[in-house]
């Protein structure tokens, strides 16, 4: 339940990011290009906002983190497919791909965080 709202959040964020992303397009080509969008719909606070959307969901336990992955992975898809059929367009503008890629940025960072507080095997049988 919770991985189905998810995803419908991120479809509904990239959707609305895309959204402002086609008017900008029409009116303001250049700065759509260059990715001076509003601040607040920005690749850098847009991704954040689903990594922070995402992280809290799980409580901070990284063994969702696949999921949560292929959750974001769907949502920008779906946020894709509903644009297309907007727009015409065969893909989401270039900020929405650029956003896709710092949100995967957050959980490759966060996993290596993850992976850094591990204890090796060899400790693990030392501590039992």
């Amino acid at each position: 339940m919770k991985n189905e709202a998810f995803k419908a959040m991120v479809k509904d964020t990239i959707g609305t990011q895309s959204g402002i992303a086609w008017e900008k397009i029409i009116s303001e080509k250049a700065q759509i290009e260059e990715g001076t969008i509003d601040d607040y719909w920005g690749v850098d606070a847009t991704a954040q906002r689903i990594f922070d959307f995402a992280k809290n969901l799980s409580g901070g336990d990284g063994e969702f983190l696949q999921t949560l992955r292929d959750a974001v992975e769907e949502g920008f898809s779906q946020a894709g497919a509903l644009f297309g059929k907007k727009s015409g367009q065969d893909k989401l503008p270039q900020i929405c791909n650029d956003t896709y890629d710092k949100v995967m940025e957050l959980f490759d960072s966060w996993e290596e965080e993850l992976n850094a507080v591990k204890p090796e095997p060899a400790e693990q049988e030392e501590t039992k």
